[in-house]
């Protein structure tokens, strides 16, 4: 089954205590799909720690998967899609999301410079 969840949900998460055992759980049967708006939202996030957490939580989550594009992309793709009759669409980013790729990646090189790079100059 996958599951995709809110940034909000991702945030309880990270902080539960019983993160280790839910997360492991979770991952054991089902696919997690992280999306551009949690990794955007979540790199706006002042205190450098938490968005680290935060950011390594995700990436865990995701296990190697590319995050799910923002929402007027993801109907840009369908639509054409389906104009189109294509037999498949890419939901997932691509090289345009590449600041989202790499906050995924090196949370630790994020710095409040590198955030409009990430976020395209959207603020959640």
């Amino acid at each position: 089954m996958d599951y995709c969840f809110d940034t909000s949900a991702i945030n309880r998460l990270n902080d539960d205590p019983d993160q280790r055992a839910i997360v492991t759980g979770l991952l054991a049967a089902n696919r997690v799909l992280i999306t551009a708006i949690n990794i955007i939202e979540t790199v706006v996030t002042e205190d450098p720690v938490r968005r680290i957490s935060l950011l390594r939580l995700q990436q865990q989550l995701a296990k190697g998967y590319r995050p799910l594009r923002i929402p007027p992309e993801l109907l840009k793709e369908l639509t054409l899609a389906r104009a189109g009759d294509l037999p498949s669409v890419t939901l997932t980013i691509d090289e345009t999301g590449a600041g989202v790729w790499w906050a995924l990646h090196e949370p630790e090189r994020l710095v409040r410079k590198s955030v409009k790079k990430v976020t395209h100059g959207r603020r959640s």
